[in-house]
């Protein structure tokens, strides 16, 4: 097998580079947003108890910069294997094991990920077939619930790439 088949096999091909790239523009952006969150709640406390003068549009856009945050980021801390773990009794279990868990687990997550996307979709279309928009900025509501299935699709797609390593860890072959 030449090394090109290899690393499409193995899964460090183009299409593995470029959801790489993806991801981390996607956690760089969520870093970005963050700190947007933090000024605008800054702002409006600033400007509700010093000034007594509550700004309108502040709620709206923290909203949509939590949904950002929450969707955009998944992925890209299932890429980096950053996800919080509680490690007590896995730790002691032996390699094999280790696997069929994570197997397991990373199966179950792709379900859940799956029925999250899913259901994303439908709401998403479900304001946009009503027109529904924002009370304050008149923002059409589909297009930050979208942010929903988008993060739902890569993180999906991270959990398949997730099971294949797995799999052929177990089969023997090199993850």
């Amino acid at each position: 097998m030449t090394a090109e088949a290899k690393n499409t096999v193995s899964g460090d091909g183009f299409f593995n580079a470029a959801l790489k790239k993806l991801l981390n523009v996607g956690g760089t952006a969520c870093d970005v947003a963050l700190i947007i969150l933090m000024l605008i709640i800054s702002f409006d406390v600033i400007m509700r108890y010093v000034f007594r003068q509550p700004t309108l549009w502040s709620f709206e856009v923290t909203e949509y910069c939590l949904l950002f945050l929450v969707f955009m980021s998944m992925a890209y801390v299932q890429q980096t294997n950053s996800h919080l773990k509680v490690e007590l009794v896995f730790g002691l279990l032996p390699t094999r094991a280790k696997n069929f868990i994570s197997l397991g687990t990373a199966i179950l997550s792709l379900i859940a990920c799956i029925i999250i996307t899913v259901h994303g979709w439908n709401i998403a279309m479900n304001s946009y077939e009503l027109n529904q928009v924002s009370n304050t900025l008149q923002v059409p509501l589909f297009i930050p619930k979208l942010l929903i299935p988008f993060g739902g699709v890569l993180m999906c797609i991270e959990f398949i790439i997730r099971i294949g390593k797995i799999s052929r860890s177990l089969m023997g072959k090199t993850a």
